[in-house]
């Protein structure tokens, strides 16, 4: 074929010429993603990756100071401050080297530096929330639980800390010095301020300090309080209280032991569900009652007093054949023995016993005696009696378990194992043979002993807000937590500044 005919001909022509042209630059672009707009505008491309860069820089220096658990803000941020606090002083020391840190100064516009506090406020919970996702993705196809415990902070607010926590199953190299660390997972998921449990032992504590001076302006609420305290349900309630729980602390106590037998628990708990309901009965009555008079008369506080008499309130008609679970405003006033044991203590007794009885059902007492059964130091390890109600909670082939468990128990009985890490450290390499044992002992290996995990989260929280930064917002303490007690996650900058791009199409700057 002649270069003048044919293919020849037409691959030395204007229009192949063009239209070659045209495909490159096609798949070009697509595999760039960017758009024409993008190819004819070159100076747009180059301010979004300036300022990308921008706004990492800007963000690693917010992770710095949150992972360090210091103040991101000082007390005056304005330009002829001497200290404009930790996040401004870092990148003013930062931009002395770094050109692109020091843009963020020199070119950046007054209303567009994204260094304000809201802006510092969304990029922690940008980098909070990234983190949050890559804890999720970790425990795909875990088992896991949710912990939670509460503390105070330095405002007075009742923050809830939740931490979810799972078994790794990556393999253990070293199994005589394997650790907690490298089997337990437990993650912060954030703190939850609990609003309700604050105003009333606020404004207690209040009234109370201020009562000791007398010239105070609120001296007149404080008196009207202890008033009100003083009443004699009040010292009622907390003797009786106090009895009953003084007798809930022993099984208390033994539940949160590190190693416990619910077998041998089980017997704690009929026992303490008797004393208690011994209880209910006018001979136990009395004797409470006679310690409440002594407390009484010890302290100037009459039991007969009489409260100041208020309009009757009638229930509602349409009330007249429903069972209430809640108060409608009517009160009975408690001056006597009998009233106070009939209409009260009872009452109380009946709830308590209702409690314990649920939460200690014959249906849940089998479930815990399997995961007991699970520990090699019991006496009927592996039993699969025992282990029968917990496979069924789980939802496991019984058949496919009980074979498992024919195999495995004799290959045990020369292992000197101890606790049940021990058991899933020699079972874990063979997880193909034992897969429903292994899932079975990882579930139980899950549920917690103590929620220590959360005790330290509030070590860190006393850190993160003290009594020089206590304004901040429960959501940003909550962020900021995350940031610096998972550590061991990285925020990807890249991401986080897609993030912020989708969640403000219409900023002025451009980063996208």
């Amino acid at each position: 074929m002649t270069k003048t005919q044919g293919f020849r001909k037409h691959e030395l022509s204007v229009s192949h010429k063009f239209a070659t042209s045209n495909y490159q630059q096609f798949v070009l672009r697509t595999n760039s993603q960017t758009t024409v707009k993008d190819v004819l505008d070159k100076g747009r491309i180059e301010l979004i990756r300036k300022n990308r860069q921008r706004l990492s820089k800007i963000a690693s220096a917010v992770l710095l100071c949150a992972r360090q658990s210091i103040a991101l803000r000082g007390h005056d941020e304005n330009d002829l401050s001497n200290n404009r606090g930790n996040f401004i002083e870092i990148l003013k020391w930062a931009a002395s080297t770094d050109p692109i840190v020091n843009s963020i100064f020199a070119d950046s516009s007054n209303n567009a530096s994204y260094l304000s506090p809201p802006m510092q406020n969304e990029l922690i919970q940008h980098m909070a929330d990234q983190i949050r996702f890559q804890i999720v993705e970790k425990i795909h196809g875990h088992v896991f639980v949710l912990m939670a415990d509460e503390a105070k902070d330095c405002s007075g607010n009742q923050q809830l800390s939740i931490v979810l926590r799972y078994v790794s199953n990556d393999p253990v190299n070293d199994k005589e010095n394997a650790d907690h660390s490298s089997i337990f997972k437990e993650h912060l998921l954030g703190l939850v301020k609990l609003n309700e449990f604050d105003a009333n032992t606020l404004t207690i504590l209040i009234t109370l300090q201020e009562l000791e001076e007398e010239g105070s302006e609120r001296s007149i609420d404080a008196r009207g309080l202890i008033l009100a305290i003083k009443v004699p349900i009040f010292f009622v309630s907390l003797i009786v209280v106090h009895k009953v729980f003084g007798i809930i602390k022993v099984l208390s106590d033994q539940l949160k032991a590190k190693s416990i037998d619910f077998t041998k628990a089980q017997c704690l708990i009929k026992s303490v569900v008797t004393q208690i309901g011994d209880l209910r009965n006018e001979k136990e009555f009395s004797i409470i009652y006679l310690q409440i008079k002594n407390f009484c008369e010890e302290h100037d506080i009459s039991l007969s007093a009489t409260p100041r008499v208020r309009r009757t309130t009638s229930l509602s008609f349409r009330f007249k054949d429903a069972f209430l679970t809640c108060s409608v405003g009517q009160r009975v006033q408690l001056n006597n023995e009998d009233q106070y044991r009939t209409n009260f203590f009872y009452p109380f007794i009946d709830s308590i016993l209702i409690e314990l009885n649920d939460r200690f059902s014959s249906e849940n007492m089998e479930i815990l005696n399997g995961i007991s059964a699970l520990c090699p130091d019991h006496d009927n390890f592996l039993d699969h009696s025992l282990l029968k109600a917990f496979a069924i909670q789980l939802k496991v082939d019984l058949c496919l378990f009980y074979n498992e468990l024919q195999v495995l128990k004799p290959m045990l009985k020369k292992l000197s194992l101890k606790t049940i890490v021990d058991l899933y450290t020699e079972i874990l390499p063979l997880k193909n043979a034992f897969p429903t044992v292994i899932h079975i002992v990882v579930a139980a290996m899950t549920i917690p002993v103590s929620s220590t995990t959360c005790e330290r989260s509030f070590s860190r929280m006393k850190l993160i807000k003290t009594t020089t930064r206590n304004t901040m917002s429960d959501s940003r303490l909550s962020d900021l937590c995350v940031l610096a007690v998972e550590r061991e996650f990285n925020v990807d900058l890249g991401k986080l500044v897609d993030n912020f791009a989708d969640a403000h199409k219409n900023r002025r700057l451009l980063l996208k």
